[in-house]
């Protein structure tokens, strides 16, 4: 089977599973990340903005780029806010970018506490923005997910272009099919979202064959 067969076949798939995943609702902490990474796409940079659940490493919402200091993030903040459930972070960490700053506070709220300087040297910080904390607000976290996203861009630059079911495709093994090593389990599945088998891929496609059905169903029944 050639490249180009087996591309179809993870396009198929990754149009159907991202839209029962879609509709799960994880069972998230009180803080959220958010981070970029830069992308090659037929030659020219990009940037995939992301956010994650700090607990359960869990990938909330992705969205790509052609800039980076002029994206608005609202979008991406709004797509974290409704994956989560509605549920606002305590604090939300991010670096410095100032897309950041602007889209927190509008969709997120004063009573979410942005630490916007997150590094080696950042302070260590408590639930609401007080010291003395047992974590670190630094954004190695982050680190995991970013290098699956570098995993793929050699696959990005190779095939020229990018299309929507790659990046659902990736979402999908990062969070319900791939074990983190630092949490011994999936983000999904320490988010309290199980999926059954050993072949998590056949298991999820299987899902949401049905909730395919199940949403023509009331489509129709409207």
């Amino acid at each position: 089977m050639d490249g180009s067969a087996i591309r179809r076949w993870v396009e198929r798939y990754s149009r159907v599973a991202g839209p029962y995943t879609g509709s799960l609702t994880p069972a998230v902490g009180n803080r959220y990340r958010a981070d970029e990474v830069w992308v090659k796409i037929k030659g020219k940079k990009h940037y995939l903005f992301a956010t994650m659940d700090d607990d359960t490493r869990y990938w909330l919402a992705g969205e790509l780029a052609d800039s980076k200091d002029k994206h608005d993030a609202e979008n991406i903040f709004r797509m974290t806010k409704k994956a989560a459930g509605g549920k606002n972070p305590t604090v939300l960490i991010s670096d410095k970018l100032p897309a950041y700053q602007k889209a927190a506070r509008k969709i997120f709220g004063n009573k979410t506490y942005h630490k916007s300087d997150a590094g080696i040297r950042s302070k260590r910080i408590g639930p609401n923005g007080g010291t003395g904390a047992n974590y670190h607000p630094s954004n190695n976290k982050m680190e995991r997910l970013n290098g699956t996203i570098r995993d793929r861009e050699k696959t990005f630059r190779g095939l020229g272009c990018y299309d929507t079911a790659d990046f659902e495709g990736m979402k999908v093994h990062y969070n319900h099919v791939r074990r983190h090593d630092s949490i011994c389990k999936t983000p999904a599945e320490a988010a309290g979202i199980h999926t059954e088998g050993r072949n998590k891929w056949k298991t999820m496609i299987q899902n949401s064959g049905l909730h395919l059905i199940t949403t023509n169903q009331r489509v129709r029944a409207r």
